[in-house]
């Protein structure tokens, strides 16, 4: 099932870390708004530790302090960017009337 991810170079990887954080956080977000920052912070974590024993980790063992770092931040990142997309998304729906919806 992840047999594609020895192919992807460290920018792939981060990428998957981000797009997969931010879809966590986003659902969240939605779903469970009290554990949004908790979700936002830990979730990158995880999915990044997920992605790096996805690999072969005897092969990459030397390689871990200098791959989690990247991937957790690129997720931590695009977490923090969805959080805020999420409030400012929801703050716009609360401020539409009824009136403006069916213009």
């Amino acid at each position: 099932m992840l047999s594609f991810l020895p192919s992807l170079d460290l920018w792939g990887t981060a990428a998957l870390a981000a797009v997969v954080s931010a879809a966590a956080t986003f659902l969240a977000a939605r779903f469970a708004p009290n554990f949004v920052w908790y979700v936002a912070i830990g979730g990158p974590f995880l999915i990044t530790y997920s992605i790096y024993w996805g690999l072969d980790a005897s092969e990459y063992a030397n390689w871990l302090w200098l791959l989690l770092p990247p991937l957790y931040f690129a997720g931590a990142i695009s977490s923090l960017v969805a959080v805020q997309l999420f409030r400012v998304l929801s703050k716009t729906a609360k401020e539409l009337s009824p009136d403006d919806v069916s213009r």
